[in-house]
């Protein structure tokens, strides 16, 4: 049986780095697009978690999620789906009510594993660390030759902080390795493989903001023939763009994130330029300034203010009837 597998689809997010109030709706769109687009191929589906971008969402979002999870065989729950708080119901956990697809602990402080029919095996987010090791423990034990292993979670982060996020030890990979073919991961942006291809960071479906920007895939699995695939889903070159300051500002149409670098001789200047950007530009999602300024524009309290008033005078002016008479 053929599965397409993706990751991370951060549906709802709104960021504000960057972006105006316009673009950022069309960055939280063009997200939930993204991964209407890829179930839309049909076939059988797999999300490998963060399916929202928050645990508890709006009822445009949470419908959102909801056409999107029917439309997969599995949905794992990431960290961003999920609250590690007891008794709250998250989008992920209401949405589980209605499909079939959502694969989540039940209770985060138990070890959980789900296997299937067809060689795949889910280890959902965990509590902690230490329980999400002894879910992977289980998993091991219980899995035969050659299955699948997904997984939400880095890749050997040893110094990751975070309650919320779990670590794959490079040392519990190779564990996992001498039964699993190929581990699965989500939560991490960027694509890429370990352990000669065995472990797959699968990256999201395309860029929440500038630190997630590169080339981005869908995986398709064989498990008849233990074939893998990928397919391109996003072109970093053909949709961002670093552009040099007094360079025209007219860009091509697919590109929607725009660096702008170089000098710019003051302050003003280049906030006019970026201005003009947007102008020329109203399909962009985000426009960085990573410029260098030669001159800071700095005006003088003297350049605005003619000659010395009274503060009570001056807020007496801008009052009148009952206002003025509060204030006197």
């Amino acid at each position: 049986m053929k599965y397409t597998i993706f990751t991370d689809p951060h549906i709802g997010t709104s960021r504000s780095s960057h972006t105006t109030r316009e673009s950022s709706k069309r960055l939280k769109s063009q997200l939930t697009k993204a991964a209407q687009d890829i179930v839309s191929r049909g076939g059988n589906m797999i999300c490998v978690g963060d399916l929202f971008d928050k645990a508890f969402n709006s009822e445009e979002v949470l419908l959102d999620g909801l056409d999107i999870a029917s439309r997969c065989n599995y949905v794992l729950a990431g960290n961003h789906d999920l609250s590690n708080r007891e008794g709250q119901i998250t989008s992920i956990d209401f949405l589980s009510t209605l499909c079939e697809s959502v694969i989540k602990c039940g209770k985060l402080s138990e070890p959980f594993f789900y296997p299937t029919d067809d060689k795949l095996m889910f280890v959902p987010h965990h509590a902690s660390q230490e329980v999400f090791e002894n879910a992977l423990k289980l998993a091991y034990e219980h899995a035969d030759d050659g299955d699948y292993l997904f997984l939400h979670c880095n890749y050997d982060a040893p110094f990751q902080t975070e309650d919320n996020i779990l670590n794959l030890s490079e040392e519990m990979a190779h564990f996992l390795c001498t039964k699993f073919k190929y581990i699965f991961l989500g939560h991490e942006h960027h694509s890429s493989t370990k352990l000669d291809g065995s472990v797959i960071i699968l990256g999201n479906t395309y860029p929440t903001s500038f630190s997630d920007i590169c080339d981005k895939y869908v995986y398709i699995l064989d498990t008849d023939t233990g074939e893998l695939s990928k397919e391109l889903i996003f072109s970093e070159k053909k949709a961002s763009q670093k552009i040099r300051y007094g360079m025209d500002t007219k860009l091509d149409e697919e590109i929607v994130f725009v660096d702008v670098i170089g000098h710019a001789p003051n302050t003003i200047d280049l906030s006019n330029f970026i201005a003009k950007l947007w102008e020329d530009n109203p399909q962009c999602f985000a426009i960085r300034n990573s410029c260098q300024v030669d001159t800071i524009n700095f005006m003088s309290a003297a350049e605005y203010i003619s000659e010395k008033v009274e503060l009570k005078d001056r807020i007496s002016a801008e009052l009148s009837g009952e206002m003025l008479s509060l204030f006197n």
